[in-house]
């Protein structure tokens, strides 16, 4: 049998986290490989929305630019609507200052970050399938492409990209979320919103060329109530929600609805099984805050910067999963707190409506939610965190 392919790094997982993360080390230097199951691009339940947490990282991966040039709208004002036609809007700041925040169609995004991580010479296996593992001094992976060849790899670093762990999605789901593109609504260009009804929330994404995504999350009381059609339960938000309805408009659907189960998974995993995780693998969050694409963006520079601290042959893996894990429990811990709060919340018309009346009275608790749950990351593990200690007085707050 032949000498496996060797890597520095192997990444399960082609979406954000894993593809950021591959381009992130080939960028330094690293020879890496990324194995993904399915056939790149592919619709993903997403928002798309990238928050100013994410630009200076955007910019490292040299994606800024071609983000621009693919024309991702940038979003500068943020607006929230509860029932009973109450709302507030805020201008998307940081520190008092312009920032950049995007709105991407997953499809889209997810590809130009493979096309990248290629260019900077990333090695990507498409439809994989039958993998198995090994360990022998390097972690050995053998795969079967779709084509039937056979192949082994063998990597000193692996990341787990994959997402949530199924072991942790058993039993009763926490919600449903869907999302599908439409064109021809009354969202302007630059404005993300969220709007809350009972037992569910729906936001608006401006993507580019006239197009938005619409993504929902519905509890399982309102998914029954909608009778399991993605079509009816929009038709109960916009019923419900008056601000949302004059948005979507003659809203024209172009895409099928996407949909998954959420399973808000307690159990954290930073390191499992020898390998580390990013993005969704770590733990996922309340769709509800806009921070899954941070989570997904942050959660691999985190890795990223830890790990090119030293050479790919002297990486000291027990001491830095325990860099990682400190590290993303000081920056994301209370983000992602807050982000479950506020879907506990905002589900329930009464607080929902309670919440919007505060905001509109006193926007500047708004915009330091805001600004707690998009602030750039300090990647200084010996960083006081004062970022992080902010979040959680936010959270208590709200």
């Amino acid at each position: 049998m032949s000498r496996p392919d060797s890597f520095n790094l192997v990444v399960l997982g082609a979406g954000p986290s894993g593809s950021s993360l591959a381009l992130a080390m080939a960028r330094r230097g690293w020879r890496v490989a990324v194995l993904e199951k399915t056939k790149m691009p592919r619709d993903k339940v997403c928002g798309g929305f990238i928050g100013p947490a994410n630009s200076e990282f955007l910019d490292e991966l040299g994606l800024t630019e071609r983000m621009r040039q693919e024309g991702f709208p940038v979003l500068t004002h943020l607006l929230m609507s509860a029932p009973s036609d109450r709302s507030a809007k805020i201008p998307i700041l940081l520190n008092g200052a312009e920032t950049t925040a995007w709105g991407v169609w997953r499809r889209e995004f997810d590809s130009l970050l493979l096309e990248e991580a290629r260019k900077a010479g990333v090695t990507v296996f498409e439809e994989v399938k039958n993998t198995s593992a090994g360990h022998d001094g390097m972690r050995g992976f053998g795969f079967t492409l779709k084509d039937g060849t056979q192949r082994q790899i063998e990597a000193g670093i692996v990341v787990d990209a994959r997402g949530v762990d199924p072991t942790q999605t058993r039993g009763p789901c926490h919600a449903m979320g869907l999302a599908a593109e439409f064109e021809n609504s009354n969202v302007p260009g630059s404005l993300v919103s969220v709007h809350y009804a009972r037992d569910g929330h729906c936001g608006i994404d401006p993507i580019g060329k006239g197009r938005v995504t619409v993504g929902y999350v519905a509890d399982p009381a309102l998914f029954e109530r909608g009778g399991r059609d993605p079509d009816v339960i929009l038709g109960l938000f916009r019923k419900e929600n008056a601000c949302l309805d004059r948005l979507m408009g003659s809203a024209r659907q172009i895409t099928p609805w996407k949909g998954t189960k959420i399973h808000l998974v307690q159990k954290f995993r930073f390191f499992e099984n020898g390998m580390f995780c990013v993005g969704d693998a770590v733990g996922n969050v309340n769709p509800v805050g806009g921070i899954g694409l941070t989570f997904a963006l942050q959660s691999a520079r985190m890795l990223a910067s830890l790990l090119t601290r030293h050479s790919p042959a002297g990486v000291p893996v027990p001491e830095v999963a325990a860099s990682y894990e400190r590290l993303w429990r000081r920056e994301l811990l209370g983000r992602l707190r807050m982000s479950r709060t506020l879907g506990w919340w905002s589900h329930w018309p009464p607080a929902a409506g309670l919440m919007m009346s505060l905001f509109r009275a006193f926007p500047g608790i708004l915009r330091a939610a805001f600004q707690k749950q998009h602030a750039p990351v300090h990647l200084d593990l010996n960083s006081q965190a004062a970022s992080s200690r902010s979040v959680r007085k936010v959270h208590r707050l709200l």
